[in-house]
C-alpha cells in the first residue's frame, strides 16, 4: 500500500516528500511503555477491560498490553488504523542521518520525529500528538 493511498481525516492523502534535514528529538531510540501503548490503542478506538486487558474495535479480541506493543511498532498497523485519523503526515528518509522523519498533523498540532525505524518515527510522532 503506498503512502498516497491512505486517505487522512480531513479528506486528503497521506503523501512522501523529499529528504529534509532535522535534529532528533529525545524519543528517538527510546521503548514505549505500556501506559503509552494504551493510551494509543484507547485513542485509536479501543477500550480497556476491568482486568487491564485492552481491545481494538471491531478487529480485535482482548489482548494483554504486551501485544500491543508489538503492534504499535508496526507500520501496516499503524497506517491501518492510526493514519487515517491524521490531518497531515509526511514520511521521508532524513538527509544526513540514516534516520526516517515523520512529520504529523492533527487539531492542529504539528510534530516531526526521526528514528531509524520508521514505524518508532510514526509511534513517536502520533504520540506527541495525541498525549495530554
Amino acid at each position: 500500500m503506498g503512502l498516497a493511498e491512505i486517505k487522512l481525516a480531513n479528506g486528503g492523502y497521506a503523501s512522501s516528500l523529499p529528504a529534509l534535514t532535522l535534529n532528533k528529538g529525545e524519543d528517538t531510540m527510546i521503548e514505549q511503555t505500556q501506559e503509552q501503548v494504551k493510551k494509543i490503542i484507547l485513542w485509536l478506538g479501543g477500550e480497556e477491560s476491568n482486568s487491564g486487558f485492552v481491545r481494538l474495535l471491531p478487529d480485535f479480541d482482548w489482548h494483554h498490553i504486551s501485544y500491543w506493543e508489538k503492534q504499535v511498532k508496526s507500520l501496516d498497523f499503524l497506517f491501518k488504523y492510526a493514519v487515517p485519523k491524521l490531518e497531515y503526515l509526511k514520511l521521508y528518509k532524513a538527509e544526513h542521518h540514516l534516520d526516517y522523519g515523520v512529520e504529523v498533523t492533527l487539531s492542529s498540532k504539528k510534530v516531526v520525529r526521526l528514528n531509524p525505524d520508521p514505524a518508532l518515527a510514526l509511534f513517536w510522532a502520533i504520540w506527541e500528538v495525541v498525549k495530554k
